[in-house]
Formats: structure tokens, sequence, C-alpha cells
């Protein structure tokens, strides 16, 4: 990857302020970007209100940066950094990643690179896919005693939800009582969101605005706040009067250009993707829809004839302004989870629930699956498991925020 496409990437990636910020920083260092509209006012921002601590995504890419890796390695790396949620948790399949990469590397090859690399990342237990991924990232180490780590492995392997009493009386038929205590203690006090300690980005500026009623919607790109760039031709053509001009003045008009043409693309792509989110989510955007209906960023990447790589970045950090307020845009694609019968995470989490609070009897990952599967969802017990981790993250998650309140 050369370093032109790399930064290319990269300004696909970023939020809107983020990309004021760089607006800014290349104007600071390149005097032939200028602003047409000669306003000041776009860089006039409320810092204060902006967290100067970096995010869970900027600390692990440092540490992914320091280590030097060959240049795929790296992109697989970033790529799967930027699929983690706020927890740290890993939310894209292999197969949904293998596509994202345009089909460059191997699923094994993302593996390798996840397990060996990103997982080995601080805060230990990011790149997890579930949590019983997350407590054994972090026995393996942070554990030293070998008994209490093998005590702690036979835990994880044999329960899917960790009834500690039983599993004590049968683990003390081959183990020490204190050491059992000590793995069951352990994994209690693992981090189950190690990334929720590292800040985020309060500070927010839409990119999109839907605004009208019903089908009559009108879905624009903001640009108002957003500087409007131009190459500087009259310094240009004082420095071609010279004589003889500097490499390092060309490379800063190549380096003018390129910026201006990429921030050019990058909003192009924006006000593209965006609209044509919208316009597939128009019942949930004018309310006759509780959910968004099953759209995957393969879709959007067909329709508009983009890479489904280029649509992933795109949609990270970026936010559509609407009656209710604010919305990620990334939260209007909702992949069917299933191949035969269309139904979203969000829907199949609300049917496991459903399921399970209205049971007599606790039901195993499979005994859930061959309920829906009568319903002609055709999904695998593995599936299950995935949704049912996200369920119960939903509720750890919820549970934070609610203690975070009453101690406020």
């Amino acid at each position: 990857m050369t370093p032109s496409l790399r930064k290319s990437i990269e300004l696909l990636q970023l939020s809107k302020f983020e990309l004021l910020e760089e607006i800014k920083h290349h104007q600071d260092e390149n005097p032939f970007i200028k602003n047409i509209n000669e306003n000041e006012e776009f860089f006039e921002l409320d810092y204060e209100n902006f967290s100067e601590e970096v995010n869970l995504q900027e600390h692990l890419l440092k540490q992914i940066f320091d280590l030097s890796l060959e240049k795929e390695d790296e992109e697989i790396c970033q790529t799967l950094i930027y699929s983690l949620d706020e927890n740290g948790m890993l939310i894209d399949e292999l197969e949904e990643l293998e596509d994202i990469l345009e089909f460059k590397y191997s699923q094994t090859k993302i593996l390798e690179n996840l397990i060996n690399v990103v997982q080995k990342l601080n805060p230990l237990g990011v790149g997890a896919r579930d949590f019983k991924e997350m407590i054994k990232i972090q026995v393996d180490k942070k554990v030293s005693d070998i008994e209490v780590k093998e005590i702690a492995d036979a835990i994880l392997v044999r329960s899917e939800n960790f009834n500690f009493q039983d599993l004590e009386n049968e683990l003390a038929k081959n183990f020490d009582k204190k050491k059992i205590r000590d793995a069951i203690n352990f994994i209690k006090n693992c981090d189950l969101s190690p990334g929720m300690n590292f800040a985020k980005n309060e500070f927010i500026r839409p990119d999109i605005v839907v605004s009208g009623a019903n089908k009559s919607l009108e879905i624009k790109l903001i640009e108002n706040d957003l500087p409007s760039l131009g190459f500087d031709l009259e310094l240009y053509e004082t420095f071609k009067k010279e004589k003889s001009v500097s490499q390092k003045i060309k490379d800063k008009v190549h380096e003018a250009k390129w910026f201006i043409k990429a921030v050019e693309t990058r909003n192009k792509n924006v006000s593209k993707i965006g609209t044509l989110i919208c316009e597939k989510q128009i019942k949930f955007l004018t309310k006759t829809s509780i959910d968004p209906e099953p759209l995957s960023g393969k879709e959007i990447a067909k329709e508009l004839n983009l890479s489904t790589s280029t649509v992933s970045r795109i949609i990270r950090a970026k936010y559509i302004q609407y009656d209710d307020g604010l919305l990620p845009m990334k939260s209007l694609l909702a992949p069917s989870v299933s191949k035969s019968k269309k139904i979203t995470s969000r829907n199949l989490i609300r049917e496991i629930d459903l399921l399970i609070k209205s049971s007599q009897k606790r039901l195993s990952d499979q005994m859930i699956a061959n309920l829906l599967n009568k319903k002609g969802y055709g999904l695998a017990r593995r599936t299950i498991n995935k949704y049912r981790q996200k369920s119960i993250r939903l509720e750890v998650s919820s549970s934070k925020i609610k203690t975070l309140n009453e101690r406020n």
C-alpha cells in the first residue's frame, strides 16, 4: 500500500470533526491549499467540549504502527481494529472481514492477525469474538499459576452460562478447592469491556441531513460547515517565475493537489452512500417501521459500483441528522443474519430474548436454534450463541451505564 493510498483510506474513515482538524493541519503545513470562501469560522471549534484523550482505535493503531508489520498484515489489522465495538469486541464475522478486504486475504490469514497481533494489544481482551475468548485472553496473559490457568480453561470449555457453584463442585473432584476459587474469582473480575476505558469523541458534526415527511424526504450532504478547498494558482505562478523550483516546492504542489482531490472524493462518497442508505431505510426514518430493513454494505457497494471496503470505511464515524436527533450512519446498515429468511441481528436478539424469558426451563443454544428454524430461519447453533452473547453484552453495558448514573 503506497503512502498516498493509505492517507486516502484514512481520510475516508475520518469523522467530520477529524476531517476539519486534518484540513487545518494541511493548510498550516501547505501554502498551496486555500479556502475559496475564506471563512475562518470553520476552525473556531469548541475544543473544551472535545476530549484530548485518544479513543480506542487510535490507541490500538499506534501500537500497530509501532510494530512495523508487513504492509498486508498492517492492512488486515487496521480493518480488524475498525471492526471493534466500543467494548473492544470484534463485531464482524471472518467472512464479512474477508469481503471488506475485497478477498485479497484468506480467512486463515485474517484469523492469524486477529489472534497473533490484535488480541495481544493493550488493553487485554480487545479483539475477542465473545466473552469467553475475552476472558481467555486475560487468563493466558495474567494468570501465572499453571493449575489455576488449567482450572480457568476447564471452566471456559464446560460452561455456556457460568454457574460457578455447580462448576466448583464438579471441579473439586480433580483440583484443589482454593485453586478453584482463585480461578473463579479471576474470571469474575475479568474486564468484559476493555474499550470502555478510552475516550469517545463527544463533539459530533452530522454529515447528512434528512428533512421532510413520508416519501418526500429530502436527503442532503451538510457542506456549509466545511471549507471549500482550492489550489492557490497565484502563489504557484509566483514560484514558477523563478529560474529553479526546489523539489520541496514541487512536493508541496503535488501534495496540495492530491489532498484537495482526496477530500472532494471523500465528500462525494459520503453523499452517495449516505443518500442511498437513507433512501433504503425511508420506512424507519419516517417511523413507519420500528427497525431498519435488512441491508448490507455489500448491497450498497454493488448498487453504487464501489468496493465493500470503501463503504465500510465511509460509514465509520459518520452521522445523520433527522427529526429524532443524530443517528450513526452505520446503525442503518442491518445485514440479514439468515440466508433463507431475512432477519436483522437486532430482531434476532429480540427473538432469542423472548424465547428465553418465556421458557419455563433453561434453553441451550441448540434448542433455541431448533425453535427458530421451525419459523424458517435456518440458523446454526453457533449463530445463536453469537447473538446470545451480544444480548448479554447489551445487558452488561446497560448495567454499567445504570451504575455510573447512580454514582453521579
